[in-house]
């Protein structure tokens, strides 16, 4: 009976394990794709502090106000949408407001916050 609790338990673990690699895989992906869209569906599924791994990519071409035509997206810019998941990765507001132009004061914010927290 032991064993079969272990058992699951390790089942359990190892499709954790897998599902959030494959996760993992799947924003990188996106963000380091060219297409803007796919940007920006990285950047909506980065969701809390715990996808701080994603810091990189975020902070790659950070100026960048390609806009997405997708409707589901749509008139959305890639700055925006890097910014936003910057801020729920950080929890911190950025200075400024966000709007589809980029702001590099808002930028140099989350670089220094990520190089302070020893991210980048």
């Amino acid at each position: 009976m032991i064993n079969s609790s272990i058992n699951r338990i390790f089942i359990f673990l190892l499709v954790f394990v897998l599902f959030g690699s494959c996760r993992e895989q799947r924003i990188h992906k996106l963000l380091q794709s060219g297409d803007q869209t796919d940007i920006i569906k990285g950047c909506n599924l980065i969701s809390s502090p715990e996808d701080s791994l994603f810091i990189d990519d975020l902070l790659a071409q950070p100026y960048d106000g390609r806009i997405s035509h997708d409707l589901r997206y749509k008139g959305i810019s890639v700055y925006k949408a890097k910014m936003l998941a910057l801020e729920r990765v950080s929890n911190i507001k950025p200075p400024n407001k966000m709007d589809y132009h980029f702001d590099s004061t808002n930028i140099q914010f989350y670089i220094r916050w990520a190089k302070e927290k020893s991210l980048l």
